[in-house]
């Protein structure tokens, strides 16, 4: 076995003699679009969950927040 191992009482419904556990894959590609409205807030957040993941990420910027995804 690998990965992370949690106790079964950790998560609701869980019975407390039972084990977890949790292995992380990454998905592969994500694409992340930025909205034309707050496109550093909204896109940093789909960047850094996707990066965290494991996952690669394919960055597509908005035609008028260019600027912006380029500093």
């Amino acid at each position: 076995m690998h990965g992370e191992s949690m106790k079964g009482d950790s998560f609701p419904g869980g019975v407390k003699t039972k084990i977890a556990i949790i292995d992380r894959v990454p998905l592969g590609v994500v694409l992340a679009i930025s909205p034309f409205n707050y496109p550093v807030n909204l896109a940093a957040a789909k960047l850094a969950s996707a990066l965290i993941s494991g996952n690669a990420v394919i960055f597509k910027l908005v035609h008028k927040g260019q600027l912006v995804g380029l500093k």
